[in-house]
């Protein structure tokens, strides 16, 4: 939680504005030290059953810098484990089959940010928010042209 406070005073601080290069570093590393704080520790002894995970109050509450740097909470970031669905600079390329997702609308977090450290304070991941919206959109298989031939008169 002093990790979340941290990270709250630097958004404070810059309120909606880009954080300086040297406050996006200070914010990186919060995340990633709460993220590890979070982490199940292990121990080197061998145990029949893992440790359970300690309690998580910050997931999605927690302060992560945005694709510009500007802060905001976790629960409304998408980090990015789907590189295919974007090209080389980060903003969506438009060929690649988003699957009905406008990936320029989403606010991604910063690149500088791990992909775990996002995920465990309570980032989505942009390959689930594909794989569902894929789910949800599936359709239905094109029927044949000989159903079509048989299907039109009734419908003229």
């Amino acid at each position: 939680e002093d990790f979340a406070r941290a990270a709250a005073a630097l958004a404070s601080d810059a309120g909606r504005l880009p954080l300086a290069l040297d406050r996006l570093s200070l914010a990186a590393a919060l995340a990633e030290a709460a993220a590890d704080a979070l982490a199940p520790q292990t121990h080197d002894t061998v145990e029949s059953l893992p440790p359970p995970p300690p309690p998580n109050n910050v997931a999605g509450s927690f302060m992560l810098p945005d694709a510009h740097g500007v802060m905001a909470p976790a629960s409304l970031l998408i980090h990015n484990d789907a590189e295919w669905l974007l090209d080389g600079d980060g903003d969506w390329d438009g060929n690649n089959g988003s699957g009905g997702i406008d990936v320029a609308t989403l606010r991604l977090v910063h690149p500088s940010v791990p992909a775990f450290a996002a995920e465990t304070l309570g980032a989505r991941s942009l390959r689930n928010l594909y794989a569902v919206d894929k789910q949800s959109t599936d359709r239905l298989p094109c029927p044949s042209a000989q159903t079509l031939r048989r299907l039109l008169p009734a419908y003229a």
